[in-house]
């Protein structure tokens, strides 16, 4: 369970923002599992506000059943591609 660490580098690096991608299996309908994956993006980033972190610091993506982790349609496949994914998200100053 890795959201407590990110709470506490949120914290320690007050300028650093972040970018949930929601993931979603192949099971059900395309539409389905986009609004799937931003239901599961936006409950990690709930998570994080409710802990202290600024909302305005955190963005969020849906990209459903599009950016698979493992391919095939056994259960272990299904269980690793439902995931919330977070990047560190420091547009670039020029």
């Amino acid at each position: 369970f890795i959201l407590p660490e990110v709470v506490n580098q949120m914290i320690k690096r007050p300028n650093l923002r972040i970018l949930i991608e929601g993931h979603a299996d192949e099971d059900g309908s395309e539409k389905y599992n986009l609004e799937l994956s931003m239901r599961r993006a936006q409950a990690v980033a709930d998570f994080l506000i409710s802990a202290g972190v600024s909302a305005n610091r955190i963005d969020i993506q849906a990209l459903g059943e599009t950016a698979p982790v493992v391919q095939g349609d056994d259960e272990d496949a299904r269980n690793r591609n439902r995931r919330a994914v977070i990047l560190e998200n420091n547009p670039k100053m020029y």
